[in-house]
């Protein structure tokens, strides 16, 4: 930019500025005095009007209408001010006769302490009124009660997806976004990094900044397209609803992912929240996402992937046999299988089948120690998967670092050692997408003002292991699907469907050992050779089921049944 350029920009700033200062005294201190001065008063008991247009968060549904998750809108707010109350009973009864029309009310008795308060020029009414009413109000000039623009965020579809999508309140000293997306993505959603520079152009950002803050200048935030699809999320929830409603977990979650591209489709879980009404909520553990921040112990879920890891490095074969006597001592330590029972001689596709805790210990001891660190390590096991939600929790594999026996052993078969949901759907949707690890997220396109657009590409962290060994494993978990879970058959009949579950103890929060309460887990995929999606589901201290296949299984089932309908996929059987 030249220095003529510069001197006019500056010239024509100045001009508005000095517009600008009088404009704003005028409203501040002649037409708007009893709302600003009250407003640092009641600061956190209205609902603040946005000055910057806060972006939409928008889902698709199977058509790829656009559906609003969130968004603002726009009202007026009624208050009073009771230093020009002159006749308070005439005053309510002219207001309370025009809000009764519309099926509103306010309380005689509160109305009337309202109007005592001589020394406060600022008490609200009723919040979300709209144009009609307010209008209406203005017209018949009550004493003393105002009308004022109001803006709110509000959630149209109530707790869907709640724990994505977080809610916008009070922080510390303003509102923002809190929790989930609407904190996540902050700064795009509010506008306020809009002004950041594209290029070495400091003076202009700075007096954009500066008179941006002087006049309040609205601006218009950004817009975040999710990855996540109207109808599959309410189908996750509804089965969510049902494992709660028959087995009384203490948690239940789900997701269900695009394994070649680590788009999440679906992410719920239970307990939830409906963000418009977020202050209702007691306990604000609630607001966390235990898909994304909660660790576990998995269990036999994990078998599949150190199996894939001793299959890649040559270790073992699905034919590989060993001799199963139901338990195997590791140092002084017995391991026994779920059920105590030997099988004798077994291979180890049977190892999947019957999910047999000795023969991981097996498979183990042929990885190695070292491998099987630095598979899970490759896994991303002991990372963050950097998805675009906040409060990422980090997996704990430190058990292994001291190199123990008992240790190595357990964490064959997934026990010692904790994840996230979302670190294991993106460490099981290796198997499924031809062995790589993928980032996964939640945000597909951002837009904004001035056609401004961003896409957010798949990303390829790395890879895992070979096509060969995603398609082996897979094959193999073909064949616990076809054979055994359930009781077998239970799959869609013209569809191959790869999963596995997982029943796992879960430890003691204030002492070594374990409880006698367990963690379910299932996963799968399907198609299996060419997947269009990955489930995955959590059940933490079931009530009155045993294993995971009773208690996750139907509605896994029920899920892959409506997603392979849903993307009319042809069957591949």
């Amino acid at each position: 930019m030249s220095t003529e350029h510069r001197l006019i920009i500056v010239a024509l700033v100045i001009s508005l500025f000095g517009v600008g200062i009088l404009v704003k005294l005028f409203t501040m201190q002649v037409l708007s005095a009893d709302f600003y001065r009250s407003l640092s008063e009641h600061q956190q008991t209205s609902s603040a009007t946005l000055n910057n247009k806060r972006g939409d968060i928008i889902l698709k549904n199977k058509n790829g209408k656009d559906i609003l998750a969130a968004t603002t809108r726009s009202g007026f707010l009624i208050f009073a001010n009771p230093r020009n109350i002159d006749d308070p009973t005439s005053s309510y009864e002219r207001f309370s006769e025009i809000i009764e029309e519309r099926g509103l009310s306010v309380n005689r008795d509160l109305f009337m302490e309202i109007a005592s308060k001589k020394d406060d020029p600022f008490e609200m009414l009723l919040h979300r009124a709209d144009y009609s009413l307010a209008e209406q109000i203005k017209k018949v000039n009550i004493g003393g009660v105002n009308v004022r623009p109001e803006e709110w965020r509000t959630y149209p579809f109530a707790g869907l997806a709640s724990h994505v999508l977080g809610f916008f309140g009070f922080g510390k000293t303003k509102q923002e976004g809190r929790y989930g997306l609407e904190l996540y993505y902050e700064p795009e959603l509010s506008g306020s990094n809009i002004s950041e520079s594209e290029g070495d152009d400091k003076i202009g950002e700075a007096i954009f900044e500066f008179v941006k803050k002087f006049l309040e200048q609205t601006i218009e935030g950004r817009n975040l397209y999710l990855t996540l699809q109207l109808e599959p999320q309410q189908e996750l929830e509804n089965n969510l609803e049902k494992i709660v409603l028959n087995y009384k977990p203490s948690k239940a979650g789900g997701i269900i992912i695009n394994p070649k591209t680590g788009e999440i489709i679906a992410m719920a879980s239970r307990p939830d929240f409906d963000p418009n009404s977020y202050s209702q909520v007691d306990d604000i553990s609630a607001f966390l996402n235990p898909n994304v921040s909660s660790v576990f112990e998995m269990g036999s879920v994990f078998k599949p992937l150190v199996m894939a890891a001793a299959i890649d490095t040559g270790s073992v074969t699905a034919d590989t046999v060993y001799e199963d006597k139901g338990f195997v001592m590791v140092r002084s330590a017995r391991i026994s299988n779920y059920d105590g029972r030997g099988r004798g001689t077994v291979n180890m596709q049977e190892v999947l089948n019957q999910s047999l805790n000795t023969g991981m210990v097996f498979v183990g001891k042929k990885l190695g120690k070292n491998k099987m660190l630095e598979y899970f390590e490759n896994f991303g096991l002991d990372e963050k998967t950097d998805i675009d939600l906040p409060s990422e929790g980090l997996g704990d594999i430190a058990n292994l670092l001291g190199g123990g026996d008992v240790e190595y052993a357990t964490a064959s078969f997934g026990q010692g050692i904790a994840i996230t949901p979302i670190q294991f759907a993106r460490a099981a949707s290796a198997l499924a997408n031809g062995g790589l690890l993928m980032r996964p997220h939640i945000v597909k396109e951002i837009t904004g003002p001035d056609d401004y657009r961003k896409i957010v590409e798949p990303k390829v962290e790395r890879r895992v292991f070979s096509e060969r060994t995603s398609e082996e494993i897979t094959r193999m978990l073909v064949e616990v699907v076809d054979s055994y879970l359930m009781g077998g058959g239970k799959g869609p009949k013209h569809y191959s469907v790869a999963a596995k579950t997982g029943t796992a103890q879960i430890a003691n929060k204030d002492s070594a050992g374990y409880s006698q309460e367990y963690m379910h887990a299932f996963f799968g995929y399907a198609p299996a050779y060419d997947p269009k999606f990955l489930i995955f589901l959590f059940a933490e201290a079931p009530k009155g089921v045993t294993y995971a296949s009773y208690s996750l299984g139907p509605s896994f089932l029920n899920l892959t049944d409506f997603l392979l309908n849903y993307y009319e996929v042809p069957p591949d059987r």
